[in-house]
């Protein structure tokens, strides 16, 4: 087996040591495709748990961006700057920041709507193997830095 049939099969089952089975009312059988796991734990009661999921997930959207506007907004008042958010012309570093900490907020809001609602540790969500890929973050900081230095206005 070469290292990447490894790594479909990591990927393709959820071992018993990356979910709580105790919420569930038993063991989940090695080898259950992700998607069953979430299934069984619902007993019958997914599609409503799906649509609460969707539902907060959307509200931590709009309260997370509205709370970074804000913020952002009064900060570049501070600043002395016409920010968009205060309904003048410019679109600030300030408010680019605060809207890429906005949308960052909903990785772990989106882990805690899974752990409350499903019972399934967060750390399934950003990898299926259960481990931080800090390459993946390495290459990312490396293309999103650069863009958003030559952005930033003077």
């Amino acid at each position: 087996m070469g290292p990447n049939e490894n790594v479909i099969n990591q990927v393709s089952t959820l071992r018993d040591t990356d979910h709580d089975t105790s919420r569930a009312g038993g063991d989940i059988p090695a080898g259950t495709p992700y998607h069953r796991v979430l299934d069984r734990k619902t007993k019958g009661r997914g599609i409503p748990r799906g649509i609460l999921a969707i539902v907060l997930l959307f509200g931590g959207l709009l309260g997370f961006g509205a709370v970074a506007a804000q913020i952002s907004g009064q900060i570049d008042l501070l600043l002395g700057r016409d920010s968009i958010v205060t309904g003048g012309t410019e679109f600030t570093t300030v408010t680019l920041a605060a809207t890429f900490a906005s949308s960052a907020l909903l990785i772990p809001w989106s882990m805690l709507i899974q752990r409350w609602l499903y019972g399934v540790k967060g750390r399934t969500m950003h990898s299926v193997t259960g481990v931080f890929r800090a390459a993946v973050l390495g290459r990312a900081v490396l293309v999103l830095v650069p863009v958003w230095a030559v952005y930033r206005p003077s």
